[in-house]
């Protein structure tokens, strides 16, 4: 057996341990959580990158996890800085900024996407005009969210050059100037207000209504979010079978996994391997004795 290939089977065993148990792992998440958690700011952070990046980067599995402009190895290097910072702020304040921001801008969010719910309710039991609209606090929920998640993707995976630095501090200075001031708040509040007395009622008096559509609200974002999700994946399950399932979902990761341990597959251990063997001197004739000069 080729030495070299010995030599780099541990890091093939950690290559395709990474594919086989990263890419398992992300597909475990992806059909047991709702997309609506997949895509916070707070998953992005903690999981998502980095199950990209050990899937991607380290597993070595290509073309399965959906696109992304940042590749996997310029990603890596931006979220080891972002670590370090995030470390530094911990080390000096205590907690961590990244997952403040990322709450923040998730809460912001899911707030926007249950208002716009709530909205339609209120409609329905007369508490708001059928043409009212409250867009002032969906901007304000807009400019709170993409400002904080700007924040907190440029602690997590900072940019590494100075044109996107330049381009990333442009960005948020345009979503600060956007956050709201005092004049801004006040008049968000009048438009509510305004809305509810369309009906001739204040806002203390429509307060049952309002707690019934906000119960509604609340039932309608959990099937429209999180049931709708886990019956599509139990309807793919039944159409497809278990195993086709397993087979459609497991088998890129699997296949990546044992193809890294082929002596055909490269690797950057036996690639070394092979190079320092082949600077090695040619061993030269022997010495001459003072017995081979006698005969």
């Amino acid at each position: 057996m080729d030495i070299a290939y010995v030599l780099s089977l541990p890091e093939r065993l950690v290559r395709a341990a990474a594919a086989l148990l990263g890419g398992g792992l992300y597909v475990a998440l992806d059909h047991g959580l709702p997309i609506a958690v997949r895509r916070t700011r707070l998953y992005q952070s903690t999981i998502d990158r980095l199950l990209r990046i050990v899937v991607e980067w380290v597993g070595g599995v290509r073309g399965v996890l959906p696109p992304d402009p940042v590749d996997a190895q310029t990603l890596a290097a931006r979220k080891a800085v972002g670590n370090v910072i995030e470390a530094a702020s911990v080390v000096r304040v205590g907690w961590s900024p990244l997952w403040l921001l990322a709450a923040l801008a998730d809460v912001m969010g899911g707030t926007r996407v249950y208002l716009r719910m709530l909205v339609l309710e209120l409609k329905r039991d007369g508490v708001l005009a059928p043409d009212a609209e409250i867009a002032s606090v969906q901007s304000l929920l807009d400019d709170l969210e993409a400002t904080s998640g700007m924040l907190a993707d440029t602690i997590d995976v900072p940019p590494l050059s100075v044109v996107e630095l330049r381009k990333r501090i442009d960005e948020l200075r345009r979503s600060a100037a956007a956050l709201p001031v005092r004049g801004r708040i006040s008049a968000i509040l009048g438009e509510i207000d305004h809305g509810t007395r369309a009906n001739g009622r204040s806002l203390i008096d429509n307060a049952p209504l309002i707690a019934g559509s906000a119960r509604r609200a609340g039932a309608q974002m959990t099937d429209a979010y999180i049931v709708d999700h886990y019956r599509a994946v139990l309807r793919a399950l039944d159409a497809e079978g278990p195993q086709a399932f397993a087979v459609r979902t497991i088998g890129p990761y699997a296949r990546a996994a044992v193809n890294h341990l082929r002596p055909a597959t490269p690797s950057r251990t036996q690639d070394a391997a092979r190079w320092l063997r082949g600077r090695r001197p040619t061993p030269g004739p022997a010495p001459v004795t003072s017995d081979d000069r006698a005969t």
